[in-house]
């Protein structure tokens, strides 16, 4: 049984992430965000590193040229549909996402967020570049920088960035920062295509950069594509920034990750050991 935590207050909005419990009845999470929140967002993310090796097994061919069917990916398509049904009777629906789970419900908080709170100019209802400022990103990590250089146990200067996902284009950014010895990003869908209604990609802040920077990608990535990536080495080579990009062809989005250890153990290591020399060379 779910475990309900009491709430003592009220949101304007709210997002549940459906992932096992696939029921609109007896949903704890669920009841409670209709209960304490104005609007709510109810998100399902098909988890591409866990179910593409299950998509890909589903249209391969037997001895006999028929398709080699996956019941389980039936299963969750059925109950995806069922759930999408129960939810559009209550005058809702379903937001079916591809891609890691984290990312994804990520960014829609953020959307479902910035559509219901006061942004940089003041104005409800603010847009994503309204909400999410580059500068704020940058200030941010600046406030960190500044505080681990007053701590006893940090060598002053010996300070890098790394980020996943969102926080890979973050550190990406705050490669711009001085006191910075390197910034270390590992797939950052979003720094050479703008977020989702803003008006620049982080790429484009190129001239600001002057830490050295590991830019670590997947070739299977179904959010980051070969252009991107290209796009981004070509950015930093005509400025003359100093940066290493290392793409693994044979895992996707989010493969850096403890559960895949198994499927991408090789590519794993390799990036953990390249992270480790690159910040052995950038605190030298």
């Amino acid at each position: 049984m779910t475990r309900a935590y009491q709430i003592n207050e009220d949101f304007r909005n709210g997002l549940v992430w459906f992932r096992r419990d696939l029921r609109t009845g007896d949903n704890a999470a669920l009841y409670y965000a209709l209960k304490h929140c104005e609007r709510v967002w109810c998100v399902f993310v098909f988890d591409t590193t866990i179910l593409q090796p299950l998509i890909d097994s589903a249209h391969q061919h037997d001895a006999h040229g028929g398709k080699v069917q996956d019941r389980r990916i039936e299963f969750i398509l059925a109950s995806v549909e069922e759930l999408d049904g129960s939810l559009k009777e209550g005058g809702g629906g379903l937001i079916v996402l591809h891609g890691d789970p984290v990312d994804s419900t990520t960014a829609t908080g953020r959307k479902a967020e910035s559509g219901g709170r006061r942004g940089k100019r003041g104005k409800k209802g603010g847009k994503p570049e309204e909400v999410f400022h580059f500068e704020d990103v940058c200030q941010d990590v600046a406030a960190a920088r500044d505080w681990a250089n007053r701590q006893p146990f940090v060598q002053h200067g010996k300070i890098a960035t790394w980020g996943f996902g969102w926080g890979g284009t973050a550190a990406f950014l705050s490669a711009s920062l001085a006191g910075l010895a390197g910034a270390v990003a590992f797939y950052g869908q979003s720094i050479a295509r703008p977020l989702p209604g803003a008006s620049k990609a982080a790429i484009e802040e190129v001239d600001d950069v002057r830490a050295p920077l590991l830019l670590v990608f997947g070739g299977h990535d179904e959010q980051i594509g070969e252009h991107d990536i290209q796009t981004i080495r070509d950015h930093l080579t005509a400025r003359g920034k100093s940066f290493e990009i290392e793409v693994y062809p044979d895992v996707g989005h989010s493969f850096f990750r403890e559960d895949l250890d198994t499927v991408a153990a090789r590519q794993i290591a390799d990036a953990w050991d390249r992270v480790n020399a690159f910040l052995h060379r950038a605190f030298a």
